[in-house]
């Protein structure tokens, strides 16, 4: 992966964005020194309700899972969430 930094004139009443490895960081004017990230928004189902929308057993979509064969499945704490789109 290439970086790639470009110069130019900074106005302090615009809203700076930078756009980096598909997240894009917003500067906000009010506090200077705050970068707020927005991540794009996923809608993300548990392994069950995956299973139910795909007609397959709750213990194959595990076995998947383990395997990473569904992509984009994430584990937070003791829970997969699967995105819908997978």
């Amino acid at each position: 992966m290439s970086c790639v930094a470009y110069a130019a004139t900074y106005d302090s009443t615009k809203p700076v964005t930078l756009v980096v490895a598909g997240y894009s960081y917003r500067r906000d004017n009010m506090k200077e020194d705050t970068m707020k990230r927005e991540a794009p928004v996923v809608k993300k189902v548990s392994p069950k309700t995956y299973a139910e929308q795909n007609a397959i057993s709750t213990m194959t979509v595990y076995r998947m899972l383990r395997r990473g064969e569904i992509q984009g499945a994430v584990k937070l704490g003791s829970q997969w969430r699967i995105p819908v789109d997978a």
